[in-house]
Formats: structure tokens, C-alpha cells, sequence
């Protein structure tokens, strides 16, 4: 059954819930007892089931809380949002350098809890089975079309058996405190409307010495991307830029004007999928607002970070390799990649502490904050005395 097939009869069983007779919730005794409200497999809803559904946990959210969160690229266009932004080699790469610069060893990797959140259709859910044996993973998305392509692809992996499948509001993690050695986010944080309540969700259900992996966009270097397409738009050759191009890097252009700032009341962002570009100060007033100090260092190398994410970009949003792009336009670009020396992007430190050395995941002790990159990695750990977290940030490209 395709994942379509079921969602109207889903959404009108959603809605008459509390005329449901409903099964009974899980025992407590498994991982969803870790959830402190009733979990109930959407498979075993209704008078007849749904198979495609089954082994998908949910607490029962209303349809109208979904739809608030949710728009039809995580819905309907599911299937066509996941191929498009299948990425599990990418963050595989990714989870390998972060787990590398924490200090977090293969062995310390094994036999953990984790929780990822916005799993989607499992870019980071595959590398953290096969990067973390052993270990108890439950994917999270609010999605339910999302969880049900990650079912399907996990349905040929080895050890699928360990890992959970749940509906959650990543806002929401209502979890029994300390209940997790490790959290990871793929790019979730930028969906959501008030991504501070994830912050205060993970300080409270990380174990001690547990931490959080959490990518995403970074204001600095994205509001510099900007400037670079705004000089190729105004430059008297651009006429020789094919149309998809210019649309391109005008949506950039746009998208990041409107996702710049913190204030995400207006009509327009329950609309959009992309909300937020954070910045250092916003991390860092976060980061004290619970206790945390931050921690910034570069997880790849950055001398040519505006012309790889460009590439990025071509690729992600018309599916264009850089020869769409005129050589003169590529000049502008690489120019100022040149432009800004190496010295520059590594004498923005930031504060760093140290941390006991009992934690589970080793603290590094010296790092550098980069201005002028798109993307940072956050690691968060929590640390095993006095409950407190320490934060740090790496950066990376998409």
C-alpha cells in the first residue's frame, strides 16, 4: 500500500479519536515506557488496522496539532521531499567527524540510548545504527507519512529491531528525565517555530555526561551568500544566466531575509519549512538562559565554504550541477572565498571551559568560532556533576 493510500482514512480516525475505541497503550517495561504519557501503535487503530502503520508509536496527537507544524512537503509530498533530501552517507560523515572531535570513541558509542528527533525518512537514523551497535535508538518524527517511508527502508536493514519508531513533537519531549545518553538532530531545529524548547527538553532527559548533536544554519555566512548572489543578479552579464539559476538564487536571497531575527509570530512562517538561520549570540544567550556555556570549532575545512555551499545549493534546490553556473559568476564567488584569510575565520574565539574529566563524552578544550560560515554542528553535552551542560558548535556545509 502506498503511503498516500492511507493518509485521508488516517486523518479522519485522527479527528474522531475520542469516539475511538482505542487498544490499550504499550507495557511500560519497554522503550516507550520511557514516554510519560500512553504511547499506542497507529497500526492497531480502528476497526481493521492499518499494516503499513503498525509498530508506529504516537501519544494520540489531534490532527489540528499536526497541521499547525505541518504543511503537505511533509505530508503528502513526503515520499518526494525524502528522495530529494536523501542524505545518509552525507550525515554518516558528519556524525563520524562530530563523534571524533567529542571524543566519543566506538566503544563509548556502544550500548547507548538515543533519541533522534525529526528522523524524517532516516538520513541520520542509519548511520547512528551502524555507527553505534548495540544501542537503543528510537526515531522520532510528527510525520507519520515520514515514519512510515523510514518503516519501509529499515524493513532491509540488519538490526532494525533496535530501533523504535515514534510520532513526536520535537517542542514536546516529554520523556522521564535522564533518559538518554545521546540526542542527535539532522537539520530539525530551523523547522520548528520555538527551537529553545528542545534546548530546555534535552537538559533535562540527558543523562549525566550525555550529550546533543544538533545541524543547522548559521545566519553569517548565508547573509554574506546574500551579498555574493545579489553582486552576480546586478552584474551586466546575468542576462546570460540560465532562468532556473536565477530563481535560484533569488528564493536564497529571500528565504534568508525573511529568516533572519528571532521573532516567528507572523502568519507567514506556518507556512514556510524553513524558519530559522541562527547566530552565535542566539546559541550562546541560550546556552545561559540553562546553565550552558558554548563551545564553537570547525568540523570541516573552510577555505572555499561560499563556493561548496553554492554547489550545495544548485544541487538541492534545481538539481543542477556547478556548470549551471556561468565561470564569471563562479569568479565572483571564489573571490571572496580568497578574500577572507585564514587568520580571520580563527581569531573569533570563543569561551571555552573545561569540563570533569568523568564525563562519558570528552570535552574539548580549545575551539574557534568561524563568521563566515552557512551551517554549524551543536553539540551539547550535559555534564555528569551538578546536572549542569556544556554546548559547542561545529561548523559544516551541506
Amino acid at each position: 500500500m502506498k503511503v498516500s493510500g492511507w493518509r485521508a482514512r488516517l486523518r479522519k480516525l485522527m479527528h474522531r479519536l475520542p469516539e475511538l475505541v482505542l487498544p490499550s497503550p504499550v507495557p511500560g517495561n519497554s522503550w516507550q515506557g520511557l514516554y510519560n504519557r500512553p504511547l499506542f501503535d497507529l497500526g492497531n487503530i480502528g476497526n481493521e488496522g492499518n499494516q503499513t502503520l503498525r509498530g508506529i508509536f504516537s501519544p494520540r496527537y489531534d490532527q489540528e496539532v499536526v497541521d499547525r507544524y505541518l504543511h503537505t512537503l511533509f505530508l503528502e509530498k513526503a515520499h518526494d521531499y525524502a528522495g530529494k533530501y536523501a542524505a545518509s552517507a552525507y550525515f554518516s560523515q558528519l556524525l563520524s567527524d562530530v563523534f571524533e572531535k567529542i571524543g566519543l570513541a566506538e566503544k563509548q558509542r556502544s550500548g547507548l540510548r538515543i533519541l533522534d528527533i525529526g528522523s524524517g525518512a532516516g538520513n541520520s537514523i542509519f548511520p547512528l545504527l551502524a555507527l553505534c551497535h548495540d544501542s537503543q535508538i528510537i526515531a522520532s518524527d510528527l510525520s507519520i507519512d515520514l515514519l512510515a517511508l523510514l518503516k519501509n527502508a529499515l524493513a532491509e536493514v540488519e538490526n532494525a529491531a533496535s530501533c523504535g519508531l515514534l510520532q513526536l513533537n520535537a517542542e514536546e519531549l516529554d520523556f522521564i528525565p535522564e533518559s538518554f545518553d545521546l540526542i542527535v538532530g539532522a537539520a530539525i531545529l530551523h523547522h520548528l517555530l520555538s527551537p529553545e524548547k528542545v534546548f530546555a527538553g534535552c537538559a533535562r532527559i540527558l543523562k549525566p555526561g550525555g550529550c546533543a548533536i544538533f545541524f543547522e544554519p548559521f545566519e553569517a555566512g548565508n547573509s554574506i551568500l546574500c551579498l555574493l548572489y545579489r553582486a552576480i543578479l546586478e552584474d551586466p552579464r546575468n542576462v546570460t544566466l540560465p532562468t532556473e539559476v536565477t530563481t535560484c538564487l533569488r528564493s536564497h536571497i529571500d528565504q534568508c531575509e525573511i529568516r533572519t531575527g528571532r521573532d516567528k509570530t507572523l502568519p507567514v512562517f506556518n507556512q514556510l519549512d524553513d524558519k530559522w538561520l541562527f547566530t552565535r549570540h542566539y546559541i550562546e544567550k541560550i546556552a545561559g538562559h540553562y546553565g550552558l556555556s558554548a563551545q564553537i570549532y570547525p568540523l570541516h575545512p573552510v577555505e572555499q565554504p561560499f563556493t561548496r555551499q553554492t554547489e550545495v545549493n544548485l544541487r538541492l534546490a534545481i538539481g543542477q550541477q556547478p556548470e549551471a553556473l556561468p565561470e564569471w559568476a563562479w569568479k565572483i564567488i571564489q573571490t571572496h572565498d580568497r578574500h577572507f584569510s585564514k587568520d580571520l575565520k580563527t581569531t573569533f574565539s570563543s569561551k571555552v571551559e573545561s569540563f570533569s574529566e568523568s564525563s562519558r563524552v570528552r570535552t574539548p578544550r580549545r575551539g574557534k568560532s568561524f563568521p563566515c560560515v552557512s551551517h554549524v554542528c551543536m553539540v551539547w553535552h550535559r555534564l555528569s556533576t551538578q546536572g549542569g551542560m556544556h554546548a559547542s558548535a561545529c561548523h559544516y556545509f551541506e
